[in-house]
């Protein structure tokens, strides 16, 4: 992780808003929600596009600007039955036989930009804002969406984590 590109960044960026723009789900036909089994959950998400707003305010003060950014994550959620077989590594594919639940959501996450014009902030920093913060800020939005998706259609509740800080992120003990 680059922090130095990172730390230009930081105190850019606030966020605004957190929502979903899209949601698909599909349980599987042979899904019954009395039938008792084990599964797990496979989480996969991106980052798709990044886009700039900016919005003008006019007030007896003069006319003023706030600039946003907008991040689009795409996630990909499924309830898995897994049988005697182990759980498989997140590169293998699935049986889609025992895909109980497929979930896509697509979120927003909204970014105000202080002390700068989005152009202006350094391009390696945006991709490690991308790739390490904005999640951070996405997942509890994110966890919390899923999982009352899974009670609306009774299927397994989805066992998602709170957000964990990769060992290689947290500050180094002195």
């Amino acid at each position: 992780m680059n922090n130095e590109a990172l730390n230009k960044v930081l105190d850019h960026l606030h966020v605004q808003a957190v929502y979903p723009t899209r949601i698909a789900g599909e349980v599987a036909p042979w899904f019954d929600r009395r039938q008792t089994f084990d599964s797990f959950t496979r989480v996969n998400w991106m980052t798709s596009e990044v886009s700039a707003e900016e919005i003008q305010f006019s007030n007896p003060a003069g006319d003023q600007v706030l600039y946003l950014l907008k991040f689009l994550a795409k996630t990909r959620t499924s309830i898995v039955r897994s049988g005697d077989v182990s759980v498989p590594e997140d590169q293998e594919e699935l049986n889609e036989s025992d895909i109980v639940l497929a979930l896509n959501v697509d979120f927003a996450v909204e970014y105000a930009v202080i002390g700068c014009k989005p152009e202006e902030l350094n391009p390696e920093g945006m991709a490690e804002f991308a790739t390490h913060n904005m999640p951070y800020h996405l997942w509890p939005y994110y966890r919390q969406t899923v999982q009352d998706l899974a009670l609306r259609m009774q299927v397994p509740i989805p066992t998602i984590p709170s957000f964990r800080v990769n060992k290689s992120h947290q500050p180094k003990k002195k």
